[in-house]
């Protein structure tokens, strides 16, 4: 739930506020006070609205990035939903506080920030190098997660073992790969010059994590929530006549994306909603190239799988868990995912998984959603049949008839089962 300066942090507190207009949100700029730092963000938030059921969708920029890169996105995300961007330490009008910043400590510093300004739960969106500060963010505090959208994230499943398997034995470098990789790295970071200390030092920050596999991040739990990967099939771009490698690079980099892609795919079938999505129409900065497909993640995340909520919510807590939980869907899906065809589709995919009494449950949901509806009555008619309750399949295969006398499906079904009583 989204509340405008909520409860009080000690960590961070607070020190202005400053609105803009951007299209059908209030763009407050928000200064905070970071154990004596100041830290910038600014809270987007629906015009004329104080309160918004949707989670508060959080930015999080790669290296370089800043607060613009995402406005874009935002302008196309629904009306309703609250959104935040803000400058880590050192960037986008936030002062460095002195601390290595390592993910750990960036979320925490985040997270304090938004205590301020947005109660959770959170979806977080990160970019490149806002990829693992985001996925340190959830390992940290899972219980405040609606969903993660990485864009084309800085790859913390990627091993120098995989890298060994999948890149360089294939070039015939398996033995000496690493050692390439890293002169790679050392080049490129000589050709971009030098860099503001607070910069420098989240680059630093994201060479140690790969050098560690990332270790420590894969070392925190993992909340299973909706993630979605957007990833461009153009990176990472080699074309330098110069670079140090005894191999073609074009067929160094067709290795790399692919196993890139591999191990993104890995990391998003690890929880049971994940998605990976490629695109070959963007660069590294797709937020910038294709700001629909980011807000498309960015909608997928905020609006999971409705069989899987009410499945997890039926398991959890029967018909009423059920009931409840399709309530608080309603109040926050389009229309279109809960209406008389989509449930009557939703029913026919849980009795297909052998789940009749799930199937008859949400039926009965939809048919007191629609009590006039013949085929809402014929759809929990066929699910409590398939479920062995043929006395009120018949009942209701008759209500389907009383509300559409044309219903062929039901007629069938009455006969067949009147002409089974008669014989017994």
């Amino acid at each position: 739930m989204f509340s405008c300066l909520g409860r009080s942090v000690t960590a961070v507190a607070l020190l202005a506020i400053t609105s803009f207009a951007l299209c059908e949100r209030v763009g407050r700029q928000i200064e905070l006070n970071n154990n004596g730092h100041r830290l910038h963000l600014t809270l987007y938030a629906p015009k004329g609205e104080r309160h918004s059921s949707s989670p508060t969708v959080v930015f999080e920029s790669g290296l370089g990035g800043g607060e613009r890169n995402w406005r874009a996105v935002i302008e196309q995300l629904p009306p309703s939903v609250p959104a935040v961007t803000y400058g880590r330490p050192g960037m986008d009008g936030s002062e460095p506080d002195g601390v290595a910043p390592s993910p750990e400590h960036i979320a925490t510093i985040l997270h304090a920030a938004l205590g301020q300004i947005a109660s959770p739960p959170y979806v977080l969106v990160g970019h490149s190098w806002g990829g693992p500060l985001i996925r340190a963010f959830a390992g940290i505090f899972p219980g405040e997660i609606a969903g993660l959208v990485f864009v084309d994230p800085t790859d913390f499943n990627e091993t120098a073992t995989g890298r060994k398997r999948y890149v360089f034995a294939p070039l015939g470098h398996a033995d000496d790969g690493e050692v390439i990789h890293t002169a790679i790295e050392e080049y490129y970071s000589k050709q971009a010059g030098q860099f503001d200390p607070p910069v420098q030092a989240e680059i630093d920050a994201s060479r140690e994590g790969r050098h560690s596999d990332f270790a420590s991040l894969k070392a925190l739990p993992m909340p299973q929530v909706p993630i979605v990967l957007v990833a461009t099939t153009h990176y990472p771009v080699l074309n330098d006549a110069r670079l140090p490698v005894p191999f073609d690079q074009q067929e160094y980099q067709a290795l790399l994306v692919s196993y890139r892609l591999l191990s993104l795919s890995t990391f998003a079938r690890s929880v049971p909603e994940g998605t990976l999505v490629t695109t070959s129409n963007s660069g590294h900065y797709i937020q910038l190239d294709e700001p629909p497909l980011v807000s498309w993640a960015i909608d997928r995340v905020l609006h999971p799988s409705v069989e899987r909520r009410l499945t997890s919510a039926f398991e959890s807590g029967g018909l009423a868990s059920m009931r409840r939980e399709l309530s608080l869907i309603e109040s926050t899906y389009p229309v279109s995912a809960t209406d008389e065809s989509t449930m009557s589709h939703l029913g026919d995919n849980l009795m297909r998984a052998g789940k009749q009494v799930e199937a008859v449950s949400l039926l009965t949901l939809n048919q007191k959603a629609h009590p006039s509806s013949s085929m809402a009555a014929a759809d929990l008619a066929d699910a409590e049949l398939a479920n062995g309750d043929k006395a009120s399949a018949l009942e209701n295969y008759r209500l389907a008839i009383r509300f559409d006398g044309s219903n062929s499906h039901a007629h069938e079904q009455v006969n067949a089962l009147s002409k089974k009583q008669n014989r017994h």
